[in-house]
């Protein structure tokens, strides 16, 4: 018995789901193209993520919330 055409009995199920995987598979490569587009691009002020999480904190008085770094933990080169 195929187990995995017991909970697709017909062919409009299966369709459906293959139509949703392409639909995934697409969004995950244009996710990762828009990405790939705007890594590249520097902001204009030379500041850290840490310098402008800092200056949004302490504009709205929360001067008390601690940031803090991390390193990236990745394979990919940036």
């Amino acid at each position: 018995m195929n187990y995995w055409l017991m909970f697709y009995d017909d062919w409009a199920s299966i369709l459906l789901v293959v139509i949703g995987f392409i639909i995934v598979i697409f969004a995950q490569i244009k996710i990762n193209s828009a990405y790939s587009k705007y890594k590249k691009i520097s902001n204009s002020t030379g500041l850290t993520g840490s310098e402008v999480a800092r200056r949004i904190l302490d504009a709205n008085s929360l001067a008390n919330v601690p940031i803090f770094e991390t390193r990236r933990k990745s394979n990919r080169p940036l």
